[in-house]
């Protein structure tokens, strides 16, 4: 969990580089990617996992948010629309968890969520790089 959410706080940290963010807004994703990252192994404790969860996927939202909204036409139609169904999977895993309905299905939605934001993360990671590149 730590070597991930170190990973993740290396992502946020890069990923405004894909795109002309203003100065303010990619301190911003860097700030917010990262404390949710930091606060991200908490949820591993058993007194501070609830606590932990909302507080690094609101951070983690944040930061996911205005990342991809910010790719605009770099991101290509279909980063950018993989980009909002992981969103929409990562909205509904907290969902089902906070309201316990379809509670059963918690399991494979979370497995199904994770899947897509990892994929999320090589995308952007090869896209950064691909930007790099060109640069």
């Amino acid at each position: 969990m730590v070597v991930l959410c170190a990973g993740l706080s290396v992502l946020w940290c890069v990923a405004p580089t894909l795109s002309p963010l203003a100065k303010v807004r990619g301190h911003l994703v860097r700030l917010v990617g990262c404390i949710g990252g930091l606060v991200t192994p908490l949820i591993a404790t058993r007194t501070l996992h609830d606590l932990a969860i909302n507080v690094a996927g609101l951070f983690s939202a944040t930061a996911f948010v205005l990342t991809v909204s910010s790719l605009g036409s770099r991101a290509g139609k279909g980063l950018s629309t993989f980009s909002w169904l992981t969103l929409g999977l990562a909205f509904v895993n907290w969902l089902v968890w906070q309201t316990k309905i379809l509670v059963q299905c918690l399991p494979a939605i979370q497995k199904l969520a994770f899947f897509a934001f990892l994929t999320w993360v090589v995308l952007v990671t090869l896209r950064v790089r691909q930007s790099a590149t060109d640069a």
